[in-house]
């Protein structure tokens, strides 16, 4: 056998050696262990990709290139066949999985079910793979290595350097503009569960229109959108009241246009079928080129989703390019030149804008930093006299700047919330009290803390904490409170759990659950096992306090089913059983003890909803289980 297929059949076997070891060993195939968590905040990015490379890297190498390979072989058996369409296939494929999984499996099966047929569908997978490789070479009309090799030594040749870095670069501004406007999207506009599955469903069907064949690209057609879109996108940014609606529609309009010229492109510059084994080397290389460079470099170099603008850009560049090296007179003269000279304007035009949006900051924004965990802003509200904290598109707290107010606990906490009301009423409140909090924000509950109480905060994101902690003179919560504060920068999880290993139960009298990604709760702290850690951490007479405000998931029935499990007594204070205040914003507390004499004082009796008469009939979530569309309001 060659070379080739003997390095792929020795990948196969060592593929399925190491997940039988995992499986003997007692792991689920493709799901880490728990102690394979990232557990340091200030370099995640690290210790994912070493995750993945451990758990999943040598499968998902071989299922990535699979698709290439099998193309390889195609064109061997079937040399006067194009091979391009199973390309198109391929991420048909993709798209199919990737609008099932969320719909029709993640809802009904547990992740270690998931594991077990993944594992089987990767079996099956290297059988096939086995078969056809094994097979190679034995038919007529298939091209010997000797053959191959003799046309690949002349593609460095006949396919000239220029065209080699538009493939690349086309491929890379395909791959920033879907990572940057999925930022945009998710992060700025709305962040709405699951959004994220339509920029990536959008980008894999410009794969499938474009490598379908010659006939659904029209570099005409898809520039003028790509023009008209590109005008929707400056009247997203500069308009003062635009719908979340029409924001993503316009995104994902704009998005569609630029991934088909670039891939249409790709397509009109494909080589022979003999040498698509560097064409497709080097659009994956573009395309991973462009990942890299959104999720490991603009984190450093940009203070917002900056990326965007170049993708933006990066697409116009290279159409002029291609307009000036390989020109196509799809309209008459003199509209063809009008076109042409229109795109070249066009994309000076977007550069300035481009560069305008990215050096001159919007409004009153006051601050501004970017890391892995988003983007974060402070601006001045001129309505309350206050600086507001936002991470993304959710605002996450905000003070007020006037000396008299500067202490007033605001926002989700104020005087007439529901956490207010429970920390009032609690017997150990003015006793040596000791809180724990699992989400920093700006330290906001910090106010309520009094001489001799301790306040201990849980924040994984390193600009969060420097906020809070007064970098730029913005937020001074923790500065001023009576109460002894502490900070325990990473996971609020892995903290929790760490320190109950160490033997360091800390007997929480409130235990505040307000970590917020976004609008999401990250899943991993509202399960049966986070609340069983929590439970290890409070002190008998105890309560867990669960921050459920929500614009998109209703929380109320996860946190519930957790109680019943527990045999925990749940109570849940919205406020829209109480007066609003300026200062405050509307917020729905969930809160859990297991004693609910607890709850039995006059103001919480006025104000809580005991929640006898409520049922849900959703699956308690797990580690190994969690279903978003069962929550969606």
């Amino acid at each position: 056998p060659s070379k080739r297929k003997r390095i792929h059949i020795l990948l196969l076997i060592i593929s399925l050696a190491l997940m039988a070891g995992m499986v003997l060993s007692g792991s689920l195939p493709v799901k880490p262990d728990l102690t394979m968590r990232p557990i340091n905040p200030q370099r995640p990015v690290g210790e994912v990709l070493k995750l993945l490379v451990l758990v999943i890297g040598l499968p998902g190498f071989l299922l990535s290139a699979n698709s290439i390979l099998v193309q390889d072989w195609f064109s061997r058996s079937h040399p006067q066949r194009s091979p391009y369409w199973l390309y198109s296939v391929s991420n048909m494929g993709s798209l199919i999985a990737l609008l099932s999984y969320p719909i029709l499996i993640e809802p009904d099966l547990p992740l270690g079910t998931q594991a077990w047929i993944w594992t089987a569908g990767f079996l099956l997978f290297c059988l096939v793979s086995f078969y056809l490789s094994l097979r190679q070479n034995r038919g007529l009309g298939v091209k010997s290595d000797r053959q191959i090799k003799r046309e690949n030594d002349q593609i460095v040749q006949i396919v000239p350097l220029h065209k080699h870095m538009i493939w690349v670069g086309l491929s890379a501004a395909g791959s920033i503009t879907l990572l940057s406007t999925t930022s945009q999207l998710t992060q700025e506009v709305a962040p709405i569960p699951l959004l994220w599955v339509l920029p990536l469903g959008i980008y894999l069907l410009t794969f499938i229109l474009s490598f379908s064949g010659d006939h659904l690209y029209h570099r005409t057609l898809f520039s003028a959108l790509l023009v008209l879109s590109s005008g929707g996108i400056v009247y997203a940014l500069k308009a003062s009241q635009v719908s979340y609606f029409l924001q993503i529609l316009l995104y994902l309009i704009f998005l569609f246009s630029v991934c088909m010229v670039c891939h249409g492109e790709l397509f009109r510059l494909r080589p022979e079928p003999s040498r698509l084994g560097r064409f497709y080397l080097l659009i994956s290389f573009g395309g991973a080129l462009g990942g890299l460079f959104v999720n490991l470099i603009a984190p450093i170099l940009f203070h917002g989703y900056w990326e965007f603008y170049l993708g933006w850009t990066l697409a116009f560049i290279l159409l002029v390019i291609l307009i000036r090296i390989q020109p196509i007179d799809l309209l008459q003269q003199p509209w063809q030149k009008i076109h042409d000279w229109g795109i070249s304007v066009l994309t000076l035009v977007f550069m300035v804008f481009s560069f305008q949006e990215i050096i001159t900051p919007g409004g009153d924004l006051q601050f501004q930093e970017r890391n892995f965990y988003g983007v974060s802003k402070v601006f001045y509200d001129p309505y309350r006299n206050a600086y507001q904290y936002l991470n993304g598109a959710t605002t996450h707290g905000f003070q007020l700047i006037s000396p008299e107010d500067r202490s007033v606990p605001t926002a989700y906490f104020w005087h007439g919330s529901g956490i207010a009301m429970v920390i009032r009423n609690h017997p150990s409140q003015g006793e040596g009290m000791k809180v724990g909090v699992l989400g920093l924000g700006i330290g906001t509950l910090a106010a309520y803390g009094q001489p001799g109480e301790d306040y201990r905060f849980y924040e994984i994101n390193p600009n969060v904490i420097d906020l809070a902690s007064g970098e730029g003179g913005f937020f001074n919560y923790l500065e001023e409170s009576q109460a002894e504060i502490t900070i325990v920068p990473g996971d609020a999880r892995i903290s929790l759990e760490e320190e109950l290993f160490q033997g360091k139960r800390r007997d929480y009298d409130l235990l505040v659950m307000d970590a917020f990604s976004s609008d999401s709760v990250p899943v991993h702290l509202i399960t049966l096992e986070a609340f069983e850690i929590y439970l290890e951490h409070l002190s008998p007479g105890g309560v867990i306090a669960v921050n459920i405000s929500n614009n998109y998931l209703d929380l109320k029935p996860v946190v519930w089913q957790a109680a019943q499990e527990l045999d925990l007594h749940p109570i849940l204070i919205d406020p829209a059983v109480q007066d609003y205040h300026p200062f405050g914003v509307r917020a729905r507390w969930m809160f859990l003890a297991r004693n609910p004499d607890l709850f039995d004082t006059p103001e919480i009796n006025a104000n809580a909803d005991f929640l006898e008469e409520y049922t849900s009939s959703i699956r308690p979530w797990t580690d190994d289980y969690s279903n978003l569309f069962s929550i969606l309001r």
